[in-house]
């Protein structure tokens, strides 16, 4: 997921962000919630924001984001995931904006109604 969303950046002649584990633990920490839980959404269900989980996980940049995806089938894939983000204008937007660091999180529910579920946290220290 890393090298696709740089590979995106650098078209736009951006740099590339950075993995970060607290970054990483967030965002599997939401993507594990979003399959046992059966729902797709930014807001955890705990009532938690992606900044907070991205606090909770130890994150000590000054702001951050996040984009969520869900697929089943053929489209549980991270490029899959990489193109929907990137033809639609609010998540091309946040790929593209001014981050640093990068986490992904991916969780499958093969009983569920979504699929896998794609996390991908952001940070700018």
């Amino acid at each position: 997921m890393l090298s696709l969303i740089n590979a995106q950046r650098a078209l736009a002649g951006l740099g590339a962000l950075t993995d970060s584990y607290p970054l990483e633990n967030s965002s599997g920490i939401h993507s594990d919630d979003q399959a046992a839980n059966d729902f797709l959404s930014h807001t955890g269900s705990d009532g938690s924001t992606y900044w907070q989980r991205e606090v909770a996980a130890g994150y000590t940049g000054r702001w951050g984001g996040e984009i969520i995806y869900a697929g089943s089938g053929a489209y549980n894939n991270p490029q899959s995931a990489v193109t929907w983000w990137m033809n639609d204008a609010p998540h091309k937007a946040i790929i593209l904006a001014d981050y640093n660091d990068f986490g992904a999180g991916y969780a499958y529910c093969p009983t569920g109604t979504y699929g896998g579920f794609f996390t991908v946290d952001f940070g700018h220290r």
